[in-house]
């Protein structure tokens, strides 16, 4: 059987080719979403390094935003509309980390409804699935939403990341779990200042979690 499904996707393949997200050149059969050479020269953290922010109890990030290929896999998953990418890379994140306990609920980092509206796809949310493939933790997609349109976060300095994230956050108002005494996971796809991950703690410190952690695939050290 597993033969027979190689054999099929390098029929697939010499049909219509597939493609690197980092490098851009042919995959092979074997291979998903990076090749080899790509795949190397990501560097996971062992168990992840956390920074550490207030409001949380634990931090894990699991690269380094400009080491390697990793700014090009992230500007190519949400700008190309790659979103499998993220839930392989959540995969791979799970596997180089310890895994969180089973009842943990893991909530993606909400979208604008613009952003949402234009990407189609939150990031985060297929960051945190291929997070769950691994460690079997449910995913909690809407227990935050945010509350006004602001600018976009990438050319803000530090100061007007914190001012744009203000109060921006909060429970969505229907369909969702009582999160009192629950652990919580939180999932980024980049970690700058923080200041997104804390307006979402501070909304969800609300609640009272009995644990409160952020999960980032990258950090913009």
């Amino acid at each position: 059987m597993k033969y027979s499904t190689q054999l099929l996707v390098a029929m697939a393949d010499a049909i219509a080719p597939r493609y690197c997200s980092g490098c851009r050149g042919v995959l092979m059969p074997v291979e998903k979403h990076l090749c080899t050479t790509c795949s190397d020269r990501l560097r996971w953290r062992p168990n992840g390094y956390s920074p550490g922010l207030p409001l949380f109890d634990r931090v894990r990030v699991g690269l380094s935003f400009d080491v390697g290929p990793v700014q090009s896999l992230v500007h190519a998953g949400k700008y190309n509309g790659q979103k499998e990418l993220f839930r392989y890379l959540g995969q791979c994140m799970a596997h180089s980390m310890d895994p969180l306990p089973l009842d943990t609920l893991l909530i993606p980092v909400p979208l604008t409804a613009l952003k949402m509206q234009r990407r189609g796809y939150n990031q985060s949310h297929w960051i945190a699935m291929g997070l769950s493939d691994i460690w079997e933790c449910p995913v909690l997609e809407r227990a935050l939403y945010r509350t006004s349109q602001k600018k976009s976060q990438t050319s803000l300095s530090k100061t007007e990341r914190r001012r744009n994230t203000e109060g921006v956050f909060a429970h969505w108002p229907l369909g969702i779990p009582p999160l009192s005494e629950s652990r919580i996971a939180l999932v980024d796809d980049t970690l700058t200042t923080g200041a997104t991950l804390q307006s979402c703690a501070l909304a969800l410190r609300l609640w009272k979690p009995a644990r409160l952690e952020a999960l980032a695939l990258a950090w913009a050290e």
